[in-house]
């Protein structure tokens, strides 16, 4: 079968929790990770939300598109998002 890719854009709250990061996804309801590093757990979110999306297209449930690109006037704080592109590999039918 042909793939294709889908492209979102979500995004990101890091914060500092304890010893460790912790991120979430305000978008899609009940994706939190964690991470040793801020770093690290901003990664482990980004491959959550592949795991998520793809569960959501594979049930076709719909997907929240919720997610809206801002330009950052102010300095990033903690608590300010941070925006990243999830590609989604999904099969076409033929």
């Amino acid at each position: 079968m042909p793939v294709k890719k889908l492209t979102f854009e979500v995004s990101f709250i890091v914060e500092k929790d304890e010893d460790e990061y912790h991120a979430f996804c305000p978008s899609l309801k009940g994706l939190h990770t964690c991470g040793r590093t801020e770093k690290e757990a901003l990664e482990n979110a980004e491959c959550a939300v592949e795991v998520y999306l793809e569960s959501l297209l594979n049930h076709n449930e719909p997907i929240p598109l919720s997610c809206v690109h801002e330009e950052a006037l102010e300095p990033i704080s903690a608590t300010r998002p941070s925006f990243s592109l999830i590609e989604i590999p999904i099969e076409l039918p033929a």
